[in-house]
C-alpha cells in the first residue's frame, strides 16, 4: 500500500525526501519508496493505488472499471485515470481529491467485500462499465465476467430492469445481447466488437474441427458457415501467444509461428479459408473491413444494420487523463 501522511508536517517531510528521490508521491499525500515504485510493472502500481484508496474510504465501494480490474474482469490499465468509488447519497457532498470519481449508489444496494475491499456487485460493475466505456472496451469485460462465472445473463438482466431508469441501460441491453463467455481473451472480444460494429454477420466462437493429419482438435477464434458450403475462419493474432510462458509451454516464438502455419494448412485441407488479423486491424476498422469483405464475409440485413449502428454510439463518458499507474514515475 501507499503510505498516507497523517498530517501536514509528515507531508512536508515526505516531500523533502521526494526531492532527494528517496520517496515518490503517486497520489496526494500518499508516498512510497521511489526505487521500489519505479521497478514495479504498471499493473502492480495500479493495483496498489486502487487498494490504498479503497481502504482509505471503508464506507464507500469500488465500482466501474476500478472494481472490474480488481475482480479480474480486465487487465487493461489504459482507462484508469481515476479511482471510481460508489458513495451513498448522503456522502455526495464530502470532499474528495480529483483522482477519485464519485458514483451514486442506492443505500440499500449490497456491497460485498473482496480481500477486505468493498466493491459493488459484479452486475453493477458491468452496468457501470457499459455506461462509462466505449463498446469495444466494455465487451471484453462483459465476456470475461461471464467466462469466469462471476455472474449470469439472468442476474444481469434482473439488475438492468432494477436500474431501468438510469443512464446507460440501453448500452447494457446491447452488451447483454452480444456478450459471450466463449471468447477466450480480451483481444478476441475487442476484435469481435469491431466485427459487429462494421455490420458483418456475427461469427461462431471456438468452432472445433478435426485435423485430417493427426485427428487432433483444431479450434478457430471465429467461424462463418456461409451458403454454398463456403467456410471462413477468423484468427486473431495477439502478441500474447508469442510471449506468455503459460501459452508457450517451453516453446519459442518461432515454434508457435510454425505451428500456426501447420494449423492453417490443416484447416485449408478441410475446405476452410482463414483470414488473420491483429490489433492493427482492430484499431483501424477500415483494414479489418477490407480483409473480411475480401474473404466474402457477408454483412447483416438493413434492419439489423440499423441496430448495429447503436454500437458505434456507445462511446462512454469516462474522462481521459494521466494513467494512475504513471503517477510519480
Amino acid at each position: 500500500m501507499l503510505y498516507r501522511c497523517a498530517n501536514p508536517a509528515e507531508a512536508r517531510a515526505a516531500r523533502k525526501a521526494s526531492e532527494r528521490l528517496v520517496l515518490t508521491e503517486p497520489l496526494l499525500r500518499r508516498f512510497t519508496v521511489a526505487q521500489t515504485w519505479s521497478a514495479l510493472p504498471e499493473p502492480e502500481r495500479l493495483r496498489m493505488i486502487l487498494t490504498s484508496v479503497a481502504l482509505d474510504h471503508p464506507a464507500w465501494a469500488l465500482c466501474s472499471i476500478s472494481a472490474a480490474y480488481l475482480m479480474g474482469f480486465t487487465d487493461s490499465y489504459w482507462y484508469h485515470s481515476q479511482v471510481h468509488m460508489a458513495v451513498p447519497h448522503n456522502a455526495r457532498g464530502t470532499y474528495t481529491p480529483k483522482y477519485v470519481a464519485k458514483h451514486t449508489i442506492p443505500d440499500e444496494a449490497p456491497t460485498p467485500q473482496v480481500c477486505g475491499i468493498r466493491m459493488v456487485t459484479p452486475e453493477r460493475v458491468l452496468l457501470e462499465c457499459a455506461q462509462d466505456l466505449p463498446f469495444e472496451e466494455s465487451l471484453p469485460i462483459w465476456d470475461n465476467a461471464l467466462r469466469r462465472q462471476a455472474t449470469t445473463p439472468q442476474r444481469i438482466a434482473h439488475c438492468v430492469e432494477c436500474y431501468s431508469n438510469h443512464v446507460g441501460v440501453c448500452a447494457s441491453r446491447l452488451l447483454l445481447r452480444y456478450a459471450n463467455p466463449a471468447s477466450e481473451s480480451g483481444g478476441e472480444s475487442a476484435a469481435r466488437a469491431a466485427i459487429l460494429k462494421l455490420g458483418f454477420q456475427e461469427p461462431q466462437l471456438q468452432r472445433v474441427f478435426r485435423n485430417p493429419n493427426d485427428g487432433k482438435k483444431l479450434r478457430t477464434d471465429f467461424f462463418w458457415n456461409l451458403d454454398f458450403g463456403r467456410k471462413i475462419a477468423g484468427e486473431f493474432d495477439g502478441m500474447r501467444k508469442y510471449k506468455d510462458e503459460a501459452i508457450l509451454q517451453g516453446r519459442n516464438a518461432e515454434d508457435v509461428i510454425i505451428a500456426e502455419k501447420d494449423r492453417e494448412t490443416a484447416l485449408n485441407a478441410l475446405g476452410v479459408m482463414v483470414v488473420r488479423f491483429g490489433w492493427d486491424a482492430v484499431h483501424e476498422p477500415g483494414i479489418l473491413e477490407q480483409q473480411l469483405a475480401r474473404m466474402g464475409v457477408p454483412k447483416v440485413g438493413e434492419r439489423e444494420l440499423l441496430e448495429r449502428q447503436k454500437l458505434a454510439q456507445l462511446r462512454g463518458r469516462m474522462l481521459h487523463g494521466t494513467r494512475l499507474s504513471l503517477r510519480g514515475v
